[in-house]
């Protein structure tokens, strides 16, 4: 009986026998391969799991920010990465607008093209400060920065997801897809790295260090 290889994210076992095989290998064999982190699960033989776990290995992937976990899933160049963002923003100082992002994905080296994004994520205050603000949070490839309640100030800041206000500042989620009009190419010498960023004009005393917590998946091509 041949076993397929076993990647360091995948777990193979035997599924089933069957009698349908020959004199000299009576029992046919089916595999099992489960993602351990994702779950996913194919079924098939030998050369079937082979080829396919091998199209789902992880492969001309990025690297995350700090306070991030992804998860990578992909077939030949295109890619869906999934990122569990638990971080803090830079400190609000408050009482003005201001822009401020953090670093939560850099893509690997050569020509992107970014396809669609979804957020499922809030800011929780740490203060009691700024419960009743409402900032904007997009995603985009050069940090916020400066004296800014929105980030339709500079395309960059929200380039990979528009900006869009949040209900408050105590958790409540943001929910949302953006799908570009056209794709986002980001050539070989584009900027890579993509910044969840926040801005708003925000109440007296800020807050030094409001948390960002959900998810936000990225769909790109890895082009060369």
């Amino acid at each position: 009986m041949a076993i397929p290889y076993t990647p360091s994210d995948w777990e193979i076992i035997p599924h089933i026998a069957s009698g349908a095989g020959t004199v000299e290998d009576p029992y046919v064999y089916d595999f099992t391969a489960t993602h351990r982190i994702t779950g996913e699960t194919i079924i098939g033989t030998t050369d079937e799991i082979n080829t396919l776990v091998s199209l789902k290995q992880a492969k001309n992937t990025g690297l995350v920010g700090i306070g991030t976990i992804a998860v990578e899933n992909n077939i030949s160049t295109i890619h869906s990465t999934c990122l569990t963002i638990n971080s803090i923003l830079p400190a609000i100082a408050g009482g003005a607008a201001l822009g401020v992002g953090k670093l939560i994905y850099t893509f690997p080296a050569g020509e992107i093209i970014f396809e669609s994004a979804s957020i499922n994520l809030g800011i929780t205050q740490t203060t009691g400060k700024i419960n009743t603000d409402t900032p904007v949070i997009g995603i985009g490839t050069i940090v916020a920065v400066g004296a800014i309640s929105v980030l339709s100030s500079n395309a960059a800041f929200q380039s990979i997801l528009v900006g869009t206000a949040v209900l408050n500042c105590t958790g409540t989620k943001l929910i949302k897809t953006f799908v570009p009009t056209a794709p986002l190419v980001i050539t070989t010498t584009s900027a890579h790295s993509l910044y969840l960023n926040v801005a708003g004009t925000w109440t007296a005393l800020g807050d030094p260090a409001a948390i960002i917590s959900g998810i936000v998946i990225i769909n790109w091509r890895f082009m060369s």
